[in-house]
């Protein structure tokens, strides 16, 4: 579910394995550094299309969900459009989070 992801989420930025802001996600997935990638839905078109394509050409997983303001405040930070997970742990347990419904 989207809530506990959101709790892993801030787990993760407590951890210090998060990267914020899509231009600083795309250049770590291009280094190799972050294991998922989040997006808000209501990130702009510009933001959706480059995270989309970079995420695709470097073989990171990417999921959509949340809002801008929602991420920001679970996170402590302003409204934050996309964001990536620097440990695969955190990242298999977010992507659990939202893939299982159970």
């Amino acid at each position: 579910m989207a809530g506990n992801a959101l709790l892993m989420l801030g787990l993760a930025r407590r951890a210090g394995k998060l990267i914020y802001g899509s231009e600083n996600v795309v250049l770590s997935a291009r280094q190799g550094k972050i294991k998922l990638a989040v997006m808000a839905s209501d990130a702009s078109e510009r933001t959706k299309k480059l995270m989309q394509n970079k995420c695709k050409s470097f073989s990171v997983p990417l999921l959509e969900f949340s809002t801008k303001e929602e991420l920001g405040s679970v996170l402590g930070k302003s409204d934050i459009s996309a964001l990536g997970v620097t440990d695969r742990n955190f990242a298999k347990a977010i992507q659990d989070k939202l893939t299982n419904q159970n």
